[in-house]
């Protein structure tokens, strides 16, 4: 879903670094709680509540257990 310069795909670090960087500049403290899993989390939290299939949300986060989703 992102790249980075080169047009790979972006490293969770390079993910959190910007996430990290757009906080600070928003002037919002808990920066530090904010991380690249707490998106995904949140994620397939908004799919859950939208009523999508637990299958399909499994299949989107790359979960190979439904269990794990």
């Amino acid at each position: 879903m992102f790249q980075n310069r080169s047009g790979k795909r972006m490293s969770t670090d390079g993910v959190r670094y910007h996430i990290k960087k757009i906080m600070m500049l928003s002037g919002i403290d808990k920066y530090k709680e904010i991380t690249p899993h707490s998106f995904r989390r949140t994620f397939a939290t908004h799919c859950s509540n939208k009523r999508l299939s637990p299958f399909f949300i499994k299949d989107l986060m790359g979960h190979s257990d439904i269990k794990t989703t």
